[in-house]
């Protein structure tokens, strides 16, 4: 017979998911709105900086707000944002390096 608890029925429900995306999209977007405001204050704008520091939260909320059920077709679209996220950090960095060598 199997056993039953709350938190295995409650993973399975789709509708939950969805909560994690509403989380996961507030946050991200409080982040974008908030952010160059600091930055302003702090002297520290840039475009590469929010960029940098906009993908190192967007990896951390998906992280902290992924779904229990990993084959849900948001998840698969926040993996491929990932992916170009990092497409786009691996091209700051050699610009970076490449400035640092000249």
């Amino acid at each position: 017979m199997p056993t039953w608890s709350f938190r295995s029925r409650a993973s399975a429900d789709p509708k939950a998911n969805n909560g994690k995306l509403r989380l996961l999209l507030i946050t991200f977007v409080a982040y974008l709105l908030i952010s160059p405001v600091v930055m302003l204050l702090l002297e520290l704008l840039s475009i590469r900086v929010y960029l940098l520091s906009s993908f190192c939260w967007f990896l951390i909320s998906s992280e902290v707000f992924a779904p229990q059920i990993r084959g849900t077709t948001w998840w698969n679209r926040i993996q491929w944002i990932k992916l170009w996220g990092w497409i786009v950090v691996i091209y700051i960095v050699t610009e970076r390096f490449n400035a640092v060598l000249a």
